[in-house]
């Protein structure tokens, strides 16, 4: 975000940044240190925007200590920014790594966001 400069004939009304599952094995704080630096970023980028930030899912497979890191990420992300929530478990589906969502997940989430936003095509 930091080298992102916003179009000059575009007026950017909302930034959704999503962070998490990657950085599963991270320690929750060097993690959430990564996201406040982004969200600095982007603000300083795009001033007039609302940033929001999704809450993460994932799969309950994972090991314990990549749900605690991404259950921190999350309780930090709820607590003190904007954020999109996390999209029902019913419609919420991995691939057989536990890790990448099924194409069918992918769609429901971008719904869900855009639903959440209130977006619309223009």
């Amino acid at each position: 975000m930091e080298k992102t400069a916003p179009p000059q004939d575009l007026e950017v009304e909302k930034v959704v940044l999503a962070f998490g599952i990657n950085a599963r094995e991270n320690k929750s704080d060097t993690t959430i240190k990564n996201v406040q630096g982004a969200i600095r970023s982007t603000k300083r980028s795009f001033p007039y925007a609302q940033v929001w930030v999704p809450l993460i899912n994932f799969s309950s497979a994972l090991p314990s200590d990549e749900k605690e890191n991404l259950q921190s990420l999350n309780a930090h992300i709820k607590k003190n920014m904007g954020f999109i929530p996390p999209l029902p478990e019913e419609k919420f589906e991995t691939a057989a790594d536990d890790i990448h969502w099924t194409a069918e997940t992918g769609a429901a989430m971008f719904d869900h966001w855009t639903a959440f936003l209130n977006l619309s095509a223009p």
